[in-house]
């Protein structure tokens, strides 16, 4: 009898519960890709935000601010003190 007891016991600490399991599956969430304009013209499409905002701050584009703005209002970016070209138009692709 406590044989059977130690079995069950150990095989609930070695299942993870449902909450762990699905945690796991948003991990490999599909990217999204963004596309990026500059005066109505396609100049950049990249995979995944992050990658967006990295891409933008290496080549001194605009801040995350800007693009997020972009990205929800469909707002071009306006020039600034620190980034002296704007009119990038950020759109997710599909």
């Amino acid at each position: 009898n406590n044989d059977q007891i130690k079995k069950v016991i150990e095989a609930e600490r070695n299942t993870l519960p449902e909450e762990e399991k699905t945690s796991q599956k948003k991990r490999g969430a599909k990217k999204r890709k963004i596309k990026v304009y500059k005066d109505g013209q396609l100049i950049q499409t990249i995979d995944g935000l992050m990658e967006t905002f990295n891409w933008v701050t290496e080549n001194k584009i605009t801040n995350v601010g800007w693009v997020k703005r972009s990205l929800k209002t469909g707002e071009e970016t306006a020039a600034g003190y620190k980034y002296r070209e704007g009119g990038y138009l950020f759109k997710y692709a599909n």
